[in-house]
């Protein structure tokens, strides 16, 4: 048998996977219902059962002997670190404007430049201020449209008179190419 006859032989040829992801499975069968867990974490558990306390209670007794993962293991349990913080030393004056943002971001550099806070905690207050900027900034580019759309429909009015101060059209000059 040459390859050519086994690469036609075969009766359910590979479909290419641009078409099966994301549906592996056939209609009607979802797969593993939501909160299902596999046999191996069943297992596990199963062992486990009796185990929790003598196992933490060993742990414990590890960290007392100095062993410094198992001391890691009681803090990540007990004292899980926190993601944020309240922020004191630090006064950013009230933001109304843009220029109250300049005035926030001089705040915060001080408050680095002091030791009160690092450089990561001044990166969130940058993020912050600046997220305030943008959203001004927005504020502040609806307004401008606004108040051109208002203009234009003015002038496209019916009747409307062309103010002075907008380009009269003039006749094109001969030498001028037509556009």
């Amino acid at each position: 048998m040459t390859t050519d006859e086994t690469m036609t032989a075969d009766p359910s040829p590979r479909i290419s996977r641009v078409f099966t992801r994301g549906r592996p499975f056939k209609p009607g069968n979802a797969g593993r219902p939501r909160g299902a867990r596999n046999k191996a974490a069943i297992l596990l558990e199963a062992m486990f059962e009796g185990e929790a306390q003598a196992i933490g209670r060993k742990v414990i007794d590890l960290a007392k002997d100095g062993n410094a993962h198992a001391i890691k293991i009681v803090l990540d349990r007990t004292c899980p670190s926190r993601k944020g913080r309240v922020i004191d030393g630090v006064a950013l004056p009230p933001m109304k404007t843009l220029a109250d943002a300049v005035a926030a971001m001089g705040a915060i550099a001080t408050a680095v430049s002091a030791g009160v806070l690092t450089a990561d905690e001044a990166r969130d207050l940058s993020e912050l201020v600046e997220v305030f900027r943008k959203t001004h900034e927005l504020v502040d580019i609806e307004a401008r449209v606004a108040a051109l759309e208002k203009s234009r429909a003015r002038r496209n009015r019916p009747g409307a008179a062309i103010p002075s101060s907008a380009p009269v059209p003039t006749a094109p000059v001969a030498n001028d190419p037509v556009e």
